[in-house]
């Protein structure tokens, strides 16, 4: 009983810790664009708007794959596949020549991503049924942590001469050591792992889940094309208002933490509730703090601006992916995959459509338009209320 206990809580930690990795991942490319960008002859706005894309489609494409694998496969051997995959891109980057180079370990860091953040997610379903909303907000403070590391340290060691590929090669030790520990780890082995033989039953199955689960898809795309400008573009922002560089790198760390405020906060909403209403206020409070930037002429007013949008943000994305995986709970890693790789598709059209905008100063139509995106979001929120009870549960 005690070795079985001592199972479950280092697969717990190692998945939670597997999501704080993914969070490094995707906010140290932000964090060093001007360095790397720099290096490469791009400047720090426009580096970003041509590398993330590459990253996230990656993300995307192994978030449908990956997700679907875990239910087949198993998350353990799933997870554990990721981590390698995340080392072996972070030492592209370590390595990268030149641009085409570094958009292969781009691409392959996003693989992994991908996984981590469909998989992990399932996972922690399947280890915690009963407390899943607990452990999905919990699961994005951990996310939550990592991106806040990135902000407050990065600035500043880049500040002091450290080299952006140093951040890569943390990266890949990481990955080894969760690697390991996810050798180490057990999920719970569930009905789908000896009922879906063929990759073409996976597909069945998220055919069979799509019209269940798209409506909230369409959501968490909304809410992720507004997060991925506020923690990749904020940077760029605040330096427009004034802010040394230092100061504007620590714009993800602020975003971050008021991120982790309001999602430890939800953390405490009781099991069985209505989702939605709570979601959609979420929406339209990210949506008005938005709207706000354009009032905006200097840039403490700006940080604390996005610190609210950390605020309204917050329990947006967990909430949303945790009601997908309690309805959906025999194929959890299926359906979660459906929606997180809609949803990170956001995270190739945020900065194609949204980083011209920033680097040329036209910060208020950017702004405007990520208010819209949370606007849509709520009414899309509202919308899965009364799909769901059309629907029902079958």
């Amino acid at each position: 009983m005690c070795q079985s206990n001592g199972k479950h809580l280092l697969t717990t930690v190692t998945t939670l810790l597997g999501l704080t990795l993914f969070s490094i991942s995707a906010n140290v490319l932000s964090a060093t664009a001007k360095n790397v960008g720099g290096e490469f002859g791009l400047s720090e706005a426009l580096f970003v708007k041509w590398t993330m894309p590459v990253q996230f489609l990656g993300f995307v494409a192994l978030c449908f794959l990956g997700g679907m694998a875990s239910d087949r496969f198993g998350k353990r051997i799933t997870l554990f596949l990721s981590c390698i995959l995340m080392s072996i891109g972070s030492i592209v980057w370590v390595l990268a020549p030149n641009l085409s180079v570094l958009y292969v370990g781009a691409l392959l860091v996003g693989m992994s991503g991908g996984v981590m953040e469909a998989v992990c997610c399932a996972g922690l379903t399947d280890l915690h049924p009963t407390k899943n909303k607990l452990f999905m907000n919990l699961s994005q403070v951990f996310y939550c942590l990592g991106a806040i590391s990135v902000g407050a340290l990065v600035g500043m060691l880049l500040e002091r001469n450290v080299a952006w590929r140093t951040f890569y090669v943390v990266m890949a030790l990481f990955g080894m050591l969760l690697a390991v520990c996810f050798a180490l780890s057990r999920f719970p082995k569930k009905d789908s792992e000896a009922l879906t033989k063929t990759g073409e039953d996976g597909m069945n199955m998220a055919a069979k889940l799509f019209p269940k689960v798209w409506l909230p898809a369409v959501a968490v795309f909304l809410y992720v094309y507004g997060e991925t400008a506020l923690y990749a573009f904020g940077p760029n922002y605040l330096k427009q208002l004034g802010a040394s560089d230092e100061v504007s790198t620590t714009s993800i760390a602020v975003f971050w933490f008021f991120v982790v405020i309001g999602r430890i906060v939800c953390s405490f909403l009781p099991q069985k509730q209505t989702y939605e209403f709570v979601i959609a206020g979420m929406f339209l409070l990210s949506c008005c703090a938005a709207c706000c930037q354009t009032l905006v002429t200097g840039w403490i007013g700006g940080m604390s601006l996005i610190a609210l949008n950390g605020l309204g943000c917050s329990g947006i994305w967990p909430l949303l992916v945790s009601m997908v995986a309690t309805r959906n709970f025999e194929y959890s890693g299926t359906a979660t995959g459906i929606v997180i790789g809609i949803g990170a598709l956001a995270c190739i059209f945020s900065p194609l459509t949204l980083g011209s905008m920033f680097d040329l100063g036209h910060t208020t139509c950017a702004f405007l338009l990520l208010g819209i995106s949370f606007l849509l979001g709520a009414l899309c929120t509202i919308g899965t209320y009364f799909q769901y009870r059309r629907l029902g549960p079958r």
